[in-house]
């Protein structure tokens, strides 16, 4: 018998609380364990109001949601009937940040190993939204960034050390989504079957994980030339000696994790 799966997955918040959600619905969440909250189908009926066998919804604690197999309507229901205890939805995170995707398996798998395939292709999916919605940001720091060229060469006042350690603090925050949040270098935990594995392998590749990844290191590098000959324009001398470590350290942060990941 065939399985056919539809995932939708939206940014709808910049700080969820999924642990009052979990409370409220009794499902069980760790949090420091786990990258998201699982509503299986008596969860998710018990939102909708009705019956829904087929229907699952992750939540993940960087403020994405996959729906699975979800008409646009229930979508819409199951975010306004969420918000009492997630918080405010922000449709337009919504409406900008997004990614879907649909699959049949030739055979209906075992109920746990059904829940696991479809766990991973939600995370990876989640992982793909949140890393559009980090490289539009960097995307604004490196138009800051390039203005800051453009007045200097207008013979413009010189940026101030403010304005700098804002640009790299944002820097740091992309960076400490990415490897601690995202966990996009780790190996999956929690899928130790072969066949998990592999399928975990498969969807990565689809997603283009690692290529969206490295693009986003790549705009982090080529912003980190821009403002590091700034701290040499008359900063004090402490404020130079900060801002330099800042961004020596800013370059080489994700190094380490880089070379766990290869070796």
């Amino acid at each position: 018998m065939v399985y056919s799966a539809s995932f939708n997955c939206y940014k709808v918040s910049l700080e969820p609380n999924l642990y009052r959600v979990a409370e409220f619905f009794k499902i069980p969440f760790t949090g420091r364990d786990s990258d998201s909250l699982v509503f299986e189908p008596e969860h998710v009926g018990a939102v909708l109001k009705f019956k829904s066998p087929s229907k699952f919804v992750l939540l993940f604690k960087w403020g994405c949601i996959c729906f699975i197999n979800f008409e646009a309507a229930e979508t819409y229901r199951f975010l306004k009937n969420l918000e009492s205890t997630y918080g405010a939805i922000d449709f337009n995170l919504f409406a900008k940040y997004n990614e879907n995707y649909s699959f049949s398996l030739e055979e209906s798998p075992e109920t746990v190993d059904l829940l696991n395939i479809l766990k991973i292709y939600a995370v990876v999916l989640a992982k793909a939204t949140e890393l559009k919605f980090l490289a539009d940001n960097l995307d604004r720091i490196y138009d800051r960034a390039e203005r800051l060229v453009f007045d200097l060469q207008r013979g413009l006042p010189k940026p101030t050390s403010r304005i700098l350690k804002k640009m790299t603090l944002d820097i740091v925050k992309i960076q400490l989504t990415l490897l601690n949040a995202l966990q996009i270098l780790d190996r999956p935990k929690d899928f130790d079957d072969l066949y998990l594995k592999n399928t975990y392998g498969l969807a990565v590749n689809t997603f283009e994980l690692q290529k969206r990844f490295e693009t986003i290191q790549t705009k982090i590098s080529t912003i980190v030339e821009i403002i590091a000959p700034y701290q040499k324009l008359g900063f004090n001398q402490r404020e130079t000696r900060l801002l330099f470590w800042e961004v020596v350290l800013l370059a080489l942060f994700p190094l380490s994790r880089i070379l766990d990941y290869f070796f």
